[in-house]
């Protein structure tokens, strides 16, 4: 019986042995190793935001001796599509026009939601796209917000809130 403790005991010291030499190979092995490049975490997306409204600067007529005087030129209403799937671009109201006001740097844009999850609001970019509408996401305290249109004009905004009401879209205009 002495003879299988004395067995029993080599093997297990034997396995021992063995298991310290693989973890010390291993180990040395890993230490050597060159380390692979980290890929840096992706940032979230920036928000898409529409493009500012381009338009020439007016000209400018020199008077007599003083500061130039801005002349802009006459602009002509802009038609609404006929497609009624199609978003309008930007408007330009002419100064005789309804929704021409003084403040005419100021945008009315329609608004289908607001999320705390950029999720949230690609999916409803995606459902708006399908529908046929052109939609962006702006980030605003802290929220992912779903917007379609930029009109000068209150009036064509409500023209396209009230085509998106009609695919069943709850929205607001907002500036």
């Amino acid at each position: 019986m002495r003879s299988n403790t004395v067995v029993v005991s080599l093997t297990i010291i034997g396995l021992f042995a063995i298991s310290l030499f693989v973890g010390w190979y291993l180990g040395e092995t890993f230490l050597k190793a060159k380390p692979k490049p980290v890929a840096a975490p992706q940032q979230p997306a920036a928000p898409v935001q529409p493009p500012p409204p381009t338009e020439p600067p007016p000209p400018t007529v020199p008077l007599s001796p003083g500061p130039p005087r801005v002349v802009a030129p006459p602009v002509a209403p802009t038609p609404l599509p006929e497609s009624p799937q199609a978003t309008p671009a930007l408007t330009t109201p002419s100064p005789g026009q309804p929704g021409a006001t003084a403040a005419e740097g100021l945008l009315y844009r329609v608004q289908i939601g607001a999320y705390s999850s950029r999720d949230n609001a690609d999916e409803r970019i995606a459902a708006l796209r399908a529908d046929g509408f052109s939609a962006y996401v702006v980030r605003e305290g802290g929220l992912f917000k779903v917007r379609v249109g930029a009109f000068r004009d209150r009036a064509r905004a409500a023209e396209l809130a009230q085509r998106l009401r009609a695919k069943g879209y709850e929205v607001i205009i907002v500036r």
